[in-house]
């Protein structure tokens, strides 16, 4: 039973397990080369083409506008309904 007792170290068995998993999902990956070529090379091939793509300006920015109050149409009247405000007001 001596041989089965655990001592706390500096790692603790969360990261040992963790380090245990990867540890197999790469091996696992490696000797099937299509898995690993489609579950991690060719999404992040992916990522890059849409950075590189994202980058490059497509249209013609042309001419800077101005922007002001003065392009947008008139307010438009808002009607409300006062008398029932008032009678809310007045049952409180």
């Amino acid at each position: 039973m001596e041989e089965y007792t655990y001592e706390q170290g500096e790692s603790s068995t969360f990261f040992d397990h963790t380090f245990s998993i990867a540890k197999k999902k790469l091996k696992m990956q490696l000797r099937n080369r299509m898995a690993l070529f489609v579950e991690q090379v060719f999404p992040a091939m992916l990522i890059i083409a849409g950075l590189a793509f994202a980058t490059i300006a497509i249209f013609d920015p042309g001419a800077p506008r101005s922007m002001g109050p003065e392009l947008f149409p008139q307010p438009l009247s808002i009607y409300s309904n006062l008398n029932s405000a008032e009678a809310t007001n007045e049952a409180i």
